[in-house]
């Protein structure tokens, strides 16, 4: 296969079917490098016959005969609403190398990408024309989020954190430390786990240890049951991600260009690796067939696997621009995006390369996450929710949100969660690409969002935590 089909067709030939792309997805892709009304090989080249292409290219110039011009990349379409129409995506990019060699290296070409799969389109008219059709914005229903509201606790101070759950207790990071609140009634059950600053990111619980990074430059550890740890150790700047645990170590990155690696029972250092840049990315560890990695991202520009057996990098990969979006790993592959907008599946290699390229509207802040059978969600700071493909990284919905998404997702049961610098969260069907019901807090959502035992947690900078019925 030409080079540039070679990730879209390898998709199709994948042997477990859930990740194979479906024909909406192939037809997607195809139309989405098909030439436009006006350029050369449009009549020819379209999805439909000569005669009805006509039809369509007169219908879409108007009385001025002027064909519309297409939408850039993360854009709604013109009249949609806030429902991307699927007629008009963005592509995913296939890249065959790890380095761009000018504008625009590894975009498919329209006219090859079509050539190559033209067999595809007379079986598909059918589901082509609702691919393409298929837009319009659906608000949820007035009062779908009534009752939903169990507790919302003040904190004192704007809450960015993510929470955890252990014992009936919910852990969340604030402005002066982590509180620990009742999960039925959002009343604190203990002391504030003091800090010297804010603690801005995720709070992680490893057995009876509670960890927290924070603003003033620790890394903090209490122990919240009996056989438990407490320490705290310096870095070199804040410490504005989620601690992750593995094998009895705690991995963490800090502003001051590293990432560490940190006894869990102690807090003595066991190794730290050097960046190029800040380290604002949660590490992701995740246990492979030769070897143990922690992905992390940087500042740099680079998705960093370091090997947590050897203490020295693995590999790494340019994205071109600063990584702080947590990465999510899938059988084989890595999954990350960067403050530019990308969205990349990278193999665990060797050779370690792109698998796909996506291009969002916006910066990637949180950690994608997937559903284990197929799709990719990712949210972007322009305030679009996208799914993808694992197999090719082909658009299958987008829903454009009131404002940034800054808070990451999470997703159970069906439902696809998000919250928003409009002050909603955001319940999306995963489905159908919809939202069943928003809830408004009292200010932006910028907390990562925990969804457990049918309630979701999560915090607002206007100083609360609030718990929902999912």
């Amino acid at each position: 296969m030409p080079g540039e089909l070679r990730g879209l067709i390898a998709g199709c030939l994948a042997k477990d079917p859930a990740r194979r792309p479906g024909l909406p997805q192939i037809l997607r892709a195809c139309q989405a490098r098909a030439p436009r009304p006006g350029e050369e090989g449009y009549g020819s080249a379209s999805f439909w016959p000569a005669q009805v292409a006509a039809v369509i290219a007169a219908h879409q110039a108007g009385p001025d005969g002027v064909a519309p011009a297409r939408e850039p990349y993360g854009e709604p379409t013109s009249g949609a609403g806030s429902r991307l129409a699927l007629g008009t995506p963005p592509p995913a990019t296939e890249r065959t190398g790890r380095e761009r060699t000018g504008p625009g290296a590894g975009v498919l070409s329209r006219r090859r990408a079509l050539a190559g799969l033209a067999a595809v389109s007379a079986a598909g008219l059918g589901a082509a024309g609702w691919a393409l059709t298929r837009s319009g914005g659906a608000k949820p229903a007035a009062g779908a989020a009534r009752g939903r509201l169990l507790w919302a606790r003040d904190t004192g101070g704007p809450v960015s954190s993510g929470a955890a759950l252990s014992g009936g207790v919910v852990y969340i990071g604030g402005a002066d430390g982590v509180h620990a609140l009742d999960a039925a009634s959002g009343r604190p059950v203990t002391r504030i786990y003091r800090t010297g600053g804010a603690v801005p990111g995720a709070v992680t619980i490893a057995g009876a240890t509670l960890l927290a990074g924070c603003d003033d430059h620790l890394v903090y550890a209490w122990s919240i049951a009996p056989g438990g740890s407490s320490w705290r150790h310096p870095t070199g700047g804040p410490v504005t991600g989620r601690p992750a645990v593995t094998g009895g170590t705690v991995y963490i990155g800090s502003d001051d260009h590293h990432v560490y690696a940190l006894d869990a029972g102690t807090g003595q250092l066991n190794w730290r690796y050097q960046t190029g840049g800040p380290v604002r990315s949660s590490p992701q560890p995740t246990l492979v067939t030769f070897n143990d990695y922690v992905y992390v991202g940087s500042d740099d520009g680079y998705l960093y696997a370091l090997d947590t057996q050897q203490h020295k990098r693995g590999w790494r990969f340019g994205t071109g621009g600063p990584v702080r979006s947590g990465p999510a790993t899938v059988s084989g592959s890595v999954y990350a995006g960067n403050i530019r907008g990308d969205i990349y599946e990278v193999s665990y290699g060797p050779p370690v390369d792109a698998i796909w390229e996506f291009r969002a509207g916006g910066a990637i802040w949180g950690k994608p996450v997937t559903d284990g059978a197929g799709t990719l969600y990712a949210a972007s700071a322009d305030g679009t929710v996208h799914a993808l493909s694992l197999a090719g990284g082909g658009p299958i919905w987008a829903y454009r949100l009131g404002g940034p998404v800054r808070s990451g997702l999470a997703l159970a049961g069906g439902i696809l969660y998000a919250g928003s610098d409009d002050e909603y969260l955001y319940a999306i069907n995963v489905t159908t690409g919809k939202p069943q019901w928003r809830y408004r807090a009292g200010g932006a959502i910028r907390s990562q969002i925990l969804v457990a035992g049918g309630v979701i947690y999560f915090g607002s900078l206007d100083h609360r935590v609030y718990a929902l019925r999912a």
